[in-house]
């Protein structure tokens, strides 16, 4: 019973932080996902010197990483809506795709030399991380500002968060059947595509049958927990089948995103509210247990990775809209810098620092740099929009623009 009531007391201070975090953030129209950060920091330094005043079981972490995982990938992935899949659709999906190849090919390079790792699959497991924009992050800064740029930045965040989170995963899992990740493929073909048809089917079969159970019977108390119990046991079915979970949980959002049910919005809304709690304790808990280190020797390496991210985030978009004379280079500068990485991240840190991954702990602490980094040059850029893009502000019904 006195452990039960550390844990809870360690809970409602974290997420009492977290709430005074986010309302100041609110103040000052900014995204709450660094204030949150250097609040974990700075309680993890505390901690260390005082003697782990703030302890948590490996245990309950790993059940609030997976249960963060679950959600953020459902809502991710709910997002996506095939009727609204137009030519701008196509435009930032060939981005995404551009972007994650280029990271692969070059950031996880540049990333293994300057970091001085253990294995090139390590840097690239970061360098697909790094491919994520967070949509939260980016529609805090332009909650209500239309313009083709940032429809492209949003519909980027939204599209690219369920990939981001489900690439390592499948590379973690294939380095679980053989260390080698070549003959892992190779040798262990056959496991590796059942672990993404067992995902999807499940997905599919669970989908299928909760969905069109809600179509029928819909109850203003029941059903948003039907929506987040479904997630979670969609994830747990695959993982026990032998698939992979996160593709299930994928597969489960997609559906429901294109599904009609009814009072869609209010289902919508408690997965929302549910997910921001997740939110908060994840962003403190990813500053507060990875103890990041901030030598100059580190910030200089992470800054001249961050350079690296940015240089290929710019070729990325260039040759991506490179047909499109209307999106001018100021316009494409403005994407580049606004990249900030945000809770499908934090959520990968925090679930491979729990993993305990062999050489994984220096590519931890450059992950958080990073998110750092992206979050105060977008938060800047964003404020300094005027100069890069014509902006409407919504108002009511009218539109009004500002240059």
């Amino acid at each position: 019973m006195e452990q039960t009531l550390v844990y809870l007391t360690l809970i409602g201070i974290v997420l009492l932080i977290g709430l005074i975090m986010s309302i100041i953030a609110k103040m000052l129209k900014v995204s709450n996902v660094l204030f949150l950060i250097i609040s974990g920091i700075i309680l993890g330094r505390l901690n260390a010197r005082s003697g782990n005043i703030f302890s948590f079981d490996t245990s309950f972490l790993i059940g609030i990483s997976l249960l963060a995982l679950v959600m953020i990938v459902f809502d991710g992935s709910s997002r996506f809506k095939w009727k609204e899949f137009d030519t701008l659709s196509l435009k930032v999906l060939k981005l995404i795709i551009i972007f994650l190849a280029l990271n692969m090919v070059f950031l996880s390079i540049v990333t293994y030399y300057v970091m001085g790792l253990d294995s090139i699959i390590l840097a690239v497991i970061f360098a697909v991380v790094m491919s994520g924009t967070d949509p939260a992050t980016v529609m805090a800064l332009f909650k209500t500002r239309v313009n083709k740029i940032v429809e492209i930045l949003k519909m980027e965040a939204i599209l690219n968060t369920a990939l981001v989170i489900l690439i390592p995963f499948i590379i973690i899992d294939s380095l679980a059947m053989e260390k080698n990740i070549i003959s892992g493929f190779i040798g262990y073909g056959m496991p590796f595509l059942q672990q993404i048809a067992t995902g999807i089917g499940t997905g599919v079969v669970l989908g299928v049958i909760v969905f069109k159970l809600m179509k029928k019977f819909y109850s203003e108390e029941l059903s948003p927990l039907a929506i987040a119990a479904t997630a979670i046991l969609g994830y747990i079915l695959a993982e026990n089948m032998g698939g992979n979970g996160v593709l299930a949980v994928t597969t489960l959002g997609v559906m429901f995103g294109n599904m009609y049910l009814k009072e869609k919005g209010s289902l919508k809304e408690f997965s929302l509210i549910f997910s921001n709690a997740l939110e908060i304790f994840v962003f403190i808990l990813v500053g507060f247990i990875i103890h990041v280190s901030f030598s100059i020797e580190f910030i200089l390496k992470s800054l001249v990775i961050f350079g690296a991210l940015l240089i290929i985030r710019y070729a990325a978009i260039l040759i991506s809209f490179k047909k499109d004379s209307k999106i001018t280079l100021k316009n494409k500068a403005f994407m580049t810098l606004n990249a900030p990485k945000g809770i499908a991240v934090a959520v990968l840190a925090l679930t491979f620092s729990i993993r305990n991954i062999p050489g994984m702990l220096p590519v931890l602490d450059l992950i958080i740099m990073i998110m750092i980094y992206s979050i105060i040059l977008s938060t800047i850029v964003g404020k300094l929009s005027k100069y890069f893009i014509d902006i409407y502000i919504e108002k009511e019904n009218e539109k009004c623009l500002v240059k």
